[in-house]
């Protein structure tokens, strides 16, 4: 599996990417969901899956949601509020997705 968003891109491709689970590569560094990103517009550092789930606008289609919810799964204290996010986003028609790392 591999799908991008925005400048990352999911896959299950990778060598860091084990038992069919996804890991997210942005300018050749491996993320999981907890990974922090450093410093985001606002000046605070923040998880990678905060922001991928919610900084930015971009459509997705659902296999980019399908590979996105398995890869927040990964995290079983924030997963489940990142899926709803992804989800409502998609309900809604637009998920929303940082452009800058």
């Amino acid at each position: 599996m591999r799908t991008t968003i925005g400048k990352a891109t999911l896959t299950t491709e990778h060598p860091a990417s084990s038992h069919n689970q996804p890991v997210m590569v942005l300018d050749g560094r491996v993320y999981g969901p907890e990974d922090m990103l450093g410093d985001n517009p606002a000046g605070a550092a923040m998880t990678c899956s905060d922001a991928v789930c919610g900084v930015g606008g971009r459509q997705m289609d659902q296999p980019a949601v399908a590979a996105l919810c398995q890869w927040l799964r990964q995290s079983p204290a924030n997963g489940p509020r990142w899926i709803e996010d992804a989800r409502r986003a998609q309900t809604a028609g637009v998920a929303e997705f940082a452009d800058e790392q």
